[in-house]
């Protein structure tokens, strides 16, 4: 009893409480960065052992192992243009569930939108894979075969990224708000709030909402690897099968030895460093706060 007394005495003093709140979270922040690292660093060093000989195998667009050719052209084409069409479709998409979530929807249709939104977005990927590969494969097959290929990869990863794009454009809708009080103080309508104040401040911001978007496209594993057809090449339309680098380590990681367990690695690695160069062209500008 003393000591649940002391400790209360101990922390009712805001100074205290703030200290200790902010030391939390720097902790958390540093075993983070830490984390980063650690698989930074167990990347890393397997990807040396690759052998300097086939170096030049690595910009080839052929990816044969059993013939040392290693060429990461067609994976990256593969990730990238999953990662691309998918943000294309999802990104308008998003936007405009939140405009309508937020300003024309009635509450309760509001609120269950957003939970329907919230659980959609915790589905495991997995799901969306075995729908995909139960209901879009097929469909696809019946206009032009085989059906597994870049479109299914591109719709199931576009329905998997937009719920977090909904949220995440309801959430900066939401910050805003007080612009929209403003505005309606001087008799604007929801339109031209939307058209004249919201846009510009959300083009402003779209750097950071790309930046989730993208990373988790380029990401995921299970969804892609079992709608996309497996098949390492640079597609020259829709309608013909990929690999994507996460696809491609998750079927090979379990048999690779040597050069090509290193090759795994290094792609890993590529992709890693691609994605970083990403985040930080994509990085949201100081000065477009709210």
């Amino acid at each position: 009893m003393k000591l649940t007394k002391s400790y209360r005495n101990f922390t009712s003093y805001p100074y205290i409480k703030s200290s200790l709140g902010e030391l939390l979270i720097k902790l958390c922040a540093f075993t983070c960065i830490l984390a980063v690292l650690f698989i930074f660093i167990y990347t890393i060093q397997p990807a040396i052992n690759f052998p300097s000989k086939l170096w030049s195998s690595l910009f080839q667009s052929q990816w044969v192992p059993a013939e040392n050719l290693y060429g990461l052209l067609p994976l990256l084409a593969g990730s990238f243009l999953c990662a691309f069409f998918s943000f294309l479709i999802s990104l308008p998409l998003g936007l405009f569930n939140a405009l309508f979530i937020h300003f024309f929807s009635p509450l309760f249709l509001r609120k269950n939108l957003l939970a329907f939104f919230q659980v959609l977005n915790g589905i495991p990927s997995v799901l969306f894979g075995l729908w995909g590969l139960m209901a879009i494969v097929p469909t696809l097959a019946q206009i032009q075969q085989p059906g597994m290929s870049l479109l299914a990869s591109v719709i199931i990863l576009s329905l998997m990224t937009l719920p977090l794009t909904t949220l995440s454009f309801y959430s900066y809708i939401q910050s805003a708000n007080q612009h929209f009080i403003t505005a309606k103080s001087l008799a604007l309508s929801k339109e031209t709030y939307i058209l004249k104040v919201l846009f510009p401040l959300i083009r402003k911001n779209l750097r950071s909402i790309s930046s989730l978007q993208i990373g988790r496209a380029l990401g995921e594993t299970m969804a892609v690897l079992m709608v996309s057809g497996n098949i390492a090449q640079v597609p020259s339309s829709l309608f013909q099968p990929i690999r994507s680098i996460t696809s491609n380590i998750a079927l090979e990681m379990g048999f690779a030895t040597d050069s090509h367990r290193a090759a795994l690695y290094l792609s890993s690695l590529v992709l890693m460093g691609l994605i970083l160069c990403l985040f930080f062209l994509l990085e949201p500008r100081k000065d477009s706060a709210l």
